[in-house]
This record gives C-alpha cells, sequence and structure tokens, in this order.
C-alpha cells in the first residue's frame, strides 16, 4: 500500500482512517464471516460425502476456513492482526498439550464409532 500524502492508505479494501484502523473489533461481524466462510465446507460434509474420508476432508477444510477468516479479519476489516488479543508465543509443554488434546479429540470418536460398528 503507498501513502499519497496526509489522506488515507491507498490500495486497501476499505478506505480506511489515518491512525491505521477502520473500525473496533464486533464479534458479531467476526463470528459472521467464519460462518460464512466455513459452514458451507460443514454442510457439505455432512450431506454430499460418500465415505469418512470425503467427511473428514471437509471438515478440515472447514476448520482452516476458520483460520482464513480470521486472517481476513484481522489484516483487512480490523486493520489490528488481533495485536490486542494477547496472543503470545507459547512452551514446548503448551504446544504439546494443544497437540495432544487435539489429537485426543479426533481419536476418540473415531474410535468409538469403529468400536461400535457405525464406521466400518
Amino acid at each position: 500500500m503507498q501513502r499519497t500524502g496526509p489522506g488515507p492508505v491507498t490500495g486497501a479494501l476499505f478506505p480506511v482512517r489515518e491512525n491505521g484502523r477502520i473500525r473496533a473489533f464486533s464479534l458479531p461481524l467476526y463470528l459472521f464471516l467464519v460462518f460464512l466462510l466455513s459452514w458451507p465446507f460443514m454442510i457439505a460434509g455432512s450431506f454430499f460425502t460418500e465415505t469418512i474420508l470425503q467427511c473428514y476432508a471437509m471438515n478440515a477444510i472447514a476448520m482452516v476456513m476458520v483460520a482464513v477468516a480470521s486472517y481476513i479479519a484481522g489484516r483487512y476489516i480490523f486493520r489490528d492482526g488481533f495485536s490486542g488479543a494477547g496472543w503470545n508465543r507459547g512452551t514446548l509443554a503448551q504446544y504439546g498439550a494443544v497437540i495432544g488434546l487435539s489429537f485426543f479429540l479426533w481419536l476418540v470418536p473415531t474410535l468409538i464409532d469403529i468400536r461400535s460398528g457405525f464406521l466400518f
């Protein structure tokens, strides 16, 4: 983006005030964007897939779209990059806990479905 003197930034998707922010964070707007980008993949995964692998793929794409919506909201709509969210780099134990919890949340329902005979 290029500045053209003291006026607003040119080349942006939305008009920007001089301080670089367009609006304060709005949870309803953020959630609308997240649902708009992720739910079509969740619905397609529920109704239009033939195999469990296709369903997993659609659900994974839906979760990626949540991250994409977060990036779009922080970069182009609120223009803060979520700087006020208090995020920082975690410790190795925290990363391990998040990865372990994610694996647990994926593995346990799958094992229950396999054990009950619903999956295979």
